[in-house]
């Protein structure tokens, strides 16, 4: 087992920080994920029961190396205490779908 501050194991999928929440953009593994959550922890930001499952999926993924089950929990763990403090940019596939025009539906003439 490596200390999960360490731990390169990359996470299921990175996780894209709002520019306000901390100098790092992206989480990436479950080091970048551990490290965060011990500084939100130290400044005193990480109050919620949603970091304590987070951090705790987070050791659980780090004692057994290779356990997708688990690296996928932590990854959906981590995200869901991102969400809930307002520090998680959504995933384009999660914007709202709105009305946007093609470039080539702007150049052509409309019918009546």
């Amino acid at each position: 087992m490596v200390n999960p501050v360490d731990d390169p194991t990359p996470l299921e999928r990175p996780l894209h920080l709002k520019p306000a929440a901390s100098q790092i953009k992206v989480l990436a593994t479950i080091g970048d994920a551990a490290s965060l959550i011990a500084k939100l922890d130290e400044e005193g930001n990480a109050d919620g029961h949603y970091w304590t499952d987070a951090s705790s999926a987070l050791f659980a993924a780090n004692e057994e190396p290779g356990n997708t089950e688990l690296l996928g929990h932590a990854t959906d763990a981590v995200a869901e205490a991102l969400r809930q403090d307002g520090l998680l940019v959504a995933p384009a596939s999660e914007s709202p779908p709105g009305p946007r025009a093609s470039w080539l539906s702007r150049l052509l003439p409309r019918s009546a």
